[in-house]
């Protein structure tokens, strides 16, 4: 029914040969309106020379009426005819104007007739295609009329049925990315809670000197509200698992999350805004726990920390760092270095706390590269160490060392190089003593 609609309506005469025909008519009369005002103009000179040549023919009866004029009344006479030539060349002139006006007028009345003819000729176009129009236009009703409340029921139903699938793949197309999120970051939480676990696990197992030991755990920070708890309690869960409804609060929490993040920077681009509405690690911090002899635990806090010993704070401050240096070296090759570097060591402990915190290292199978003053590992815990003692000289203005290693009973100076060339050395810097 729809084409049929559409085949009347194609079916309509254009109003091009119309429009022509009345752009045709107004032309023509523009130039008929021109051509009657120059035959006014010439017809009114026409006039005119007819009345100067009456003037100048009574002028001339009376010259030959008085032929015998005096000898004063010839200039006057001679006056009045050169007038009579001159109205005479005038009317010559005049008679030629009206002759062409009398031309132009005739061409006039032709185009007049023929802009009359064609505007008859669109007139009558115009009548049949109205006609036309008219009939086509009451079969456009009729067939309109016979479909419409047919036509628009359908039409109703196909909207409400493209805004139901579109909606319907709206959500299908959401549900799947937010699963594919949640799944990210729900493995990822598995695995960041695992490894902490496992650093708390190594961190009990290694008691200071006092049988004090340090716990680690990695729990939901304080500032979260109850439906951002909520989201992290369904994230801990297998996104494959989850209904209808916990998908739209999850939906529903970081659209949220997302405008209230782009009403706050709206230049920040969407990269960054996801990446920070959707950064797992700002939901959580790491709270440590002291532990007792017997069982006892409490939270450490920093004033529970600074009523420790100089020695226990130190390592309680190192224990976590040796703990996540272990970790981080866990996810390495099996024959990757362990290498981790301290700048200005163990500064403010003492010597029996620099060995229970080597102790520590040696435990955790970490190879310490550090700096520091008057650092020495000579414990008995460390199996091996090579140690380079720097002395300035201000008047020499040079740094002289000395290679000492460890070798878990007594400490090697090497004097000479022959150790350091033992151990590998190349020996590229070093500018031979003066005897």
């Amino acid at each position: 029914m729809l084409g049929a609609l559409d085949r009347a309506g194609a079916t309509l005469p254009p109003r091009t040969a119309i429009t022509q025909a009345e752009r045709d008519l107004d032309r023509a009369a523009t130039l008929l309106r021109v051509r009657r005002e120059s035959a006014l103009d010439a017809a009114g000179r026409l006039d005119a020379a007819v009345a100067g040549q009456a003037a100048a023919a009574t002028g001339l009866r009376r010259a030959s009426a008085d032929r015998s004029l005096p000898v004063e009344r010839l200039d006057p006479t001679a006056t009045a005819l050169d007038r009579f030539d001159r109205l005479g060349m005038e009317l010559r002139h005049a008679h030629d104007s009206a002759d062409i006006a009398g031309v132009l007028a005739g061409e006039a009345a032709e185009r007049q007739a023929e802009a009359e003819e064609k505007s008859e000729a669109a007139g009558q176009a115009a009548r049949t295609a109205h006609a036309r129009h008219d009939e086509k236009d009451e079969e456009l009703r009729t067939l309109s009329a016979s479909i419409g409340a047919e036509a628009t029921r359908v039409l109703a139903e196909v909207a409400d049925t493209e805004e139901a699938v579109t909606d319907a793949e709206q959500r299908v197309f959401e549900d799947a990315l937010l699963g594919q999120l949640a799944g990210q970051i729900h493995r990822r939480t598995i695995e960041a809670r695992d490894l902490v676990d496992a650093m708390d696990q190594q961190m009990r197992a290694r008691r200071m000197s006092s049988g004090l030991t340090v716990g680690v755990g990695w729990r939901l920070s304080d500032d979260l509200d109850p439906e951002q708890r909520e989201v992290c309690k369904l994230l801990e869960r297998d996104p494959a698992r989850l209904g209808p409804g916990q998908l739209t609060t999850l939906r529903r929490h970081f659209a949220a999350r997302i405008k209230s993040v782009r009403a706050q920077a709206p230049e920040k681009p969407y990269r960054e805004l996801l990446a920070e509405v959707l950064d797992y690690r700002q939901w959580r911090v790491f709270a440590f726990t002291l532990h007792r002899p017997g069982g006892v635990s409490e939270p450490l806090t920093r004033a529970r920390h600074s009523q420790l010993s100089g020695g226990e704070q130190s390592v309680s401050l190192h224990l976590p760092l040796f703990a996540a240096a272990n970790a981080l070296f866990g996810s390495a090759r099996p024959d990757a270095p362990r290498l981790l570097g301290l700048d200005e060591a163990f500064a403010s402990v003492d010597d029996n706390g620099r060995g229970e915190l080597m102790s520590l290292a040696k435990q955790f199978d970490l190879d310490l590269f550090m700096t520091g003053y008057d650092l020495w590992a000579t414990h008995p815990a460390v199996t091996g160490c090579a140690h380079y003692d720097l002395s300035h000289s201000t008047v020499e203005h040079a740094v002289s060392t000395v290679l000492l290693v460890w070798d878990g009973t007594v400490n090697v100076a090497d004097f000479d190089g022959t150790l350091a060339a033992a151990l590998g050395s190349p020996s590229t810097r070093t500018v031979a003593s003066h005897a």
